[in-house]
């Protein structure tokens, strides 16, 4: 009954949990973040502290506004000190007091009276809106301290004190002091959102792209899942989108709302660039913002890099038409050229513009019509250029100006011109072509090209190559090759480069051509007009690069490689490329010094080209980023082109390529805290000597740095410890050591702990960095610290409990520990033979956990009360308990046991002839010789009866002789003679087969009266009730009666009498019961 109680209270129990629970997570959804205000007694108006302070935290703009104003008053002098002082609003996570205060920076210094007019003074309002930094959350106080400037304009010390009308004011306290009613004592509660925003927002204008050249802008940005991977989800419903605005002033939190934006993009998650395309006529400065749209929350505070920070300026509408354009030829005679000047008015409305000169032989009207050419271009300011008109011209030539400005936006329609200008280079006319170029392309090639002579139809030209500038008085066969011959009219010629030169070279075209005063063609050699160089002509691979330095390092917080290679001083123009192969290029050869990038496909080229316009940096340098997790040795080469593209792709392990070892992998640790006087590791600690070892899997720099205290440990902002207990010196850097033996990468710590520490866990911080400086700090707490010994609480049994024959000692409690419990054992002590028995520690394996308390163990244990010898109150249970950390607690009782039994009338106890419920012990069964024992005593009485049949037979033989007897007589001799001869009975009594069978049955009861469960057993601890004594043969008979249909009987029957029924009768015997043989225990 006592057990179905309490497991109905346990279910009651587990049934109210659930329904607090749920009621507790319920409540916490209710927020209720009501304005908090100052409260306090007010001080003197001449302190001019803020009145009606008000702070309310505002979750849809997250922002702390706080409100307040300034006293009222009439008293003028008071408002003029308002206009000269100021009010100082400090925020901070703590109770703000004039100490604290002294301490901080105040987040806004506002006027306490800005208007020029005294009056507005009393009583003004102002209102200052805190913008709250992302991923707040937690509770802050607001304070208004008021700042007395320096009134006193006699001595210009700062000393607090004004006149005003000949009265000097001098306030009792100055600035920095926290009045009551200016002081905030609510905190408020202020949360806000992580940043939901992409990072480094970036615009680029580009000019003159489109189908009108309207041009466009680029912006890109980086999201934020790069940065913190799976920030936020990008497929789906609940998928992120972007949206991309642009506006003509700077994003800001608090303006965003009412500024004029334009939101012109909504993208998908996951972009990362977006091309605007600009209308036509724009011409304004810009910017661009770019925010998400998640589950309809876009972050729009902009505390990232999520907008420009500066404008970017779109222009397609090109510059006005060129006003004031005038040209003007003039001959030179001595050169048989001439030059024409072009005037022109500069443009006002410009900055920066670009003009172009153009000419033709015709009006000019479009500068992209054909026979239109762009003959120079000059800069803002210069208003003319010059042009020198080629030898042999003779006619009228036309020009034209245009502007562009920075973006390169022209127009081509003209709407003003010249007229045109007469032109004369013919007269003092070399018969040369003119504007001879040549340019080496690279690769072996070297583009010549010039213009026609003027006045020859039919010509040939000789393009000459040289090492020399040639002369009229040049030696061609000499110093110079003829490397091509054109026709007419095309005006052009390229020339292949033989390899591995590397020289400077001179191009000369000269033209052969029929001339009407000549029958013979002519070539004038004189090379007055028509070479062109030096040019450097290179098909030389360069030298191999030099990669002075390669190795892993930080930079701004990030793993990088860096390499920094020689900039050649024999190349100009030159162009690097790094390549990377993560395995080895020499395969472990190391006789194999060198080989090529390019026969190799283990080698990646990586980063863009490196270029080297000039040779004033005696050094590059590159950084290849690194991913994290990485442990490996990777291969760095850098190869050299030079400008004509003669690329350089050997590798050489002495010069241009370069082993790296890297690795951005923090080393991994292994705590485990070992008991130095056992030698071996522990979860849980009590008082003693421990070590605390820590296992690197990699070696480290330096040796690591340790934090160990326990888990309570609390010290307050000077230092002062306020709970808990610290093993490592506090104010210092304390470091494990290495730990003596054959593992490496091992460090070790020893500490003890005491008895009067209080139950906590060890809080192990570790500060460790490897040789290629990953660092990583582990923060670790466990091993319980238990001083407390666990403790017992017993249900059964106890001093009252009694155990009668057949039933169960029920051994049933709880033990708890504050750390945990590792076993629970029980042994019985008992007496036998009046002797003190004990068994063996037992554990329990019958051990459930608490339903409400987690450190609570529930144990049973069943033993049957007959398995006890001697019966009494002499019976001691003991129950031992040991926690995980080794602490003990032991626990005993008395009980008894006896042996009556339940009767079935009314479930009472009862011991009737307590000789038969005690019987002897049993005895040793052993097996009997024919010749001894019961065998002897069946061999003695068959012995007798042979004497005795003998001699009735000799008296019947005697007898004979008186003649036969009556019927009735003999009858009565035969049953004398049975009756003597077989015990009364008609069965074989007496014989050797019924002494085995008496015995044989005795021992079957006593068996059957041991195996077999008493099914009247009754509960522990009731009263047993026995009946009066009868006489001895009653009971045996009763005894009998009762048992005789549900089981075997205990007792073996009554031998009949050997007298008849006139004769005494032999004394009635009991015989005892062979005494059950008791479970021996384990001693």
């Amino acid at each position: 009954m006592a057990g179905r109680s309490r497991g109905e209270a346990m279910r009651k129990t587990k049934s109210r949990v659930p329904m607090l629970l749920i009621a507790l997570m319920l409540g916490s959804l209710i927020t209720w973040a009501p304005p908090v205000a100052a409260e306090g007694e007010s001080s003197d108006d001449v302190e001019l502290q803020a009145q009606n302070i008000g702070v309310f935290f505002d979750s849809v703009t997250e922002t702390t506004m706080v409100q307040w104003s300034n006293i009222v008053t009439e008293n003028y002098p008071l408002m003029l000190q308002m206009q000269e002082s100021r009010y100082l609003v400090y925020r901070h996570n703590a109770p703000l007091n004039t100490s604290v205060v002294a301490n901080l920076n105040p987040w806004a210094n506002v006027s306490m009276c800005p208007s020029v007019n005294p009056g507005d003074c009393s009583g003004m309002m102002f209102t200052e809106t805190y913008p709250l930094p992302a991923g707040t959350n937690g509770t802050y106080y607001y304070a208004i301290v008021t700042y007395f400037e320096n009134n006193d304009d006699s001595d210009a010390t700062n000393d607090y004190e004004y006149t005003i009308n000949d009265v000097t004011y001098s306030p009792s306290h100055v600035g920095n002091f926290v009045h009551d009613e200016a002081n905030v004592s609510e905190g408020v509660a202020e949360l806000t959102n992580q940043i939901t925003a992409p990072f480094f927002v970036q615009a680029n204008f580009i000019p003159t792209i489109g189908a009108f050249n309207e041009g466009a802008t680029d912006i890109s940005w980086v999201n934020l899942n790069t940065i913190i991977p799976d920030s936020l989800p990008e497929v789906g419903e609940a998928a992120y989108e972007i949206a991309i605005y642009r506006h003509l002033e700077e994003a800001e939190r608090g303006t965003w709302g009412s500024m004029v934006k334009e939101q012109i993009a909504q993208l998908s998650a996951g972009e990362t660039t977006f091309r605007y395309m600009l209308e036509e006529n724009t011409d304004e400065d810009v910017y661009y913002s770019v925010t998400y749209i998640y589950l309809g929350y876009e972050d729009v505070r902009f505390l990232g890099t999520n907008t420009l920070s500066e404008s970017i300026h779109e222009d397609n509408v090109p510059p006005e038409s060129v006003q004031g354009i005038a040209a003007s030829f003039e001959a030179e005679p001595d050169g048989g050229t001439g030059n024409t000047t072009i005037t022109w008015t500069d443009l006002e409305s410009e900055t920066d513009e670009t003009y172009h000169i153009w000419r033709s032989g015709s009006p000019i009207n479009d500068t992209s019509a054909s026979g239109v050419e762009m003959i120079g271009v000059a800069g803002d300011g210069e208003e003319s250029y010059r042009h020198e008109v080629e030898r042999g011209m003779l006619g009228l030539a036309y020009y034209a100006v245009t502007a562009s400005d920075t973006n390169g936006n022209h127009y081509d329609i003209l709407s003003e011109g010249i007229g045109a200008v007469a032109e004369d280079t013919f007269t003092p006319w070399i018969a040369e072509p003119t504007n001879v170029y040549a340019e080496y392309l690279g690769g072996g090639q070297t583009t010549v090209t010039w213009t026609d002579q003027l006045g020859v139809e039919g010509e040939q030209y000789h393009v000459w190559r040289s090492s020399v500038r040639l002369t009229s008085l040049s030696n061609l066969e000499l110093v110079a090759e003829l490397v091509a011959t054109v026709p007419d009219s095309v005006e052009t010629v390229t020339i292949e480069i033989d390899d591995d030169i590397d020289e400077p070279s001179y191009y000369c075209v000269s033209s052969l051509a029929r001339y009407s005063l000549s029958s013979q063609p002519y070539e004038d050699l004189r090379f007055m007009q028509n070479c062109w160089g030096p040019i450097d002509e290179d098909t030389r691979s360069p030298d191999l690069a030099f990669l002075q330095d390669a190795y892993m390092t930080d930079l701004a917080g990030e793993k990088v490689t860096l390499l920094r290679w020689v900039n050649s001083m024999s190349e100009s123009g030159e162009t690097y490329q790094i390549w990377m192969c993560e395995t080895d290029p020499f395969d472990g050869n190391e006789t194999l010094m060198s080989g090529d990038v390019l026969l190799d496909d283990r080698w990646v080229a990586i980063l863009d080209p490196i270029e080297a316009p000039y040779n004033n940096m005696p050094d590059f340098a590159r950084t290849v980023p690194l991913s994290d997790n990485l442990d490996k040795q990777t291969w760095y080469a850098v190869t050299m082109t030079d400008q004509y593209g003669n690329a350089n792709t050997q590798f050489s392990m002495s010069m241009n390529a370069r082993m790296v070892t890297e690795d951005t992998t923090p080393p991994e640790v292994t705590l485990e805290v070992i008991d130095t006087e056992s030698g071996e590791a522990v979860d849980a600690l009590r008082a003693g000597n421990y070590q605390l070892r820590i296992y690197s899997n990699e070696p480290l720099s330096e040796y690591p740095i340790l934090d160990l205290t326990t888990s309570d440990y609390e010290e307050d902002e000077f230092g002062t410890v306020l709970s808990g207990e610290f093993f490592t010196e506090r104010g210092s850097i304390v470091r494990a050591q290495p730990l003596q033996g054959s593992v490496a990468n091992a460090y070790r710590f020893n500490f003890e702990i005491t008895n009067e520490m209080q139950n906590a866990d060890i809080h192990v911080v570790i500060s460790i960095s490897d040789v290629a400086g990953n660092m990583v700090d582990v923060d670790v707490m466990g091993w319980a610290i238990d001083s407390s010994e666990p403790t017992i609480e017993v249900y059964a049994p106890s001093p009252d409990s009694l155990y009668l024959y057949g039933e169960q000692i029920h051994v049933y409690g709880a033990v708890t520990d504050d750390v945990g419990i590792a076993t629970v054992e029980v042994k019985f002590r008992y007496y036998e033979n009046n002797l003190m028995r004990e068994t063996e520690w037992t554990a329990v394996t019958d051990l459930t956990s608490h339903s409400t308390d987690s450190n609570t163990m529930v144990f049973e244990l069943w033993e049957p009360a007959a398995t006890f010898h001697d019966l009494g109150f002499n019976q001691r249970v003991y129950i031992r308990v040991t926690d995980t950390s080794g602490n003990e607690r032991e626990w005993n009782t008395q009980f008894t046991v006896d042996n009556c039994i339940r009767t079935i009338v009314n479930y009472e106890s009862a011991c009737i002839g307590q000789s038969v419920f005690e019987p002897p012990a049993e005895p040793e069964a052993t097996e009997e010789s024919y010749y001894e024992g019961v065998y002897l005593m069946v061999y003695a009485l068959g012995g007798i009866n042979v004497v005795l049949l003998i001699l009735t037979m000799m008296s019947v033989l005697m007898a004979s002789g008186d003649g036969k007897k009556k019927k009735g007589e003999e009858d009565e001799d035969d049953d004398w003679m049975r009756e003597f001869m077989g015990g009364g009975d008609e069965a074989a009594a007496g014989s050797p087969d019924d002494v085995r069978n008496d015995m044989a049955s005795l021992s079957e009861d006593a068996t059957e009266r041991a195996d077999e469960d008493d099914p009247f057993a009754k509960s522990e601890g009731r009263d047993r009730k026995r009946r009066d004594k009868k006489s001895k043969s009653e009971a045996v008979e009763e005894e009998v009666d009762e048992f005789d249909d549900d089981e075997d009987d205990e007792f073996d029957d009554e031998d009949d009498d050997w007298d008849d029924d006139s004769g005494p009768k032999k004394k009635q015997t009991v015989r005892k019961t062979v005494k059950r043989k008791s479970v021996k225990r384990r001693k």
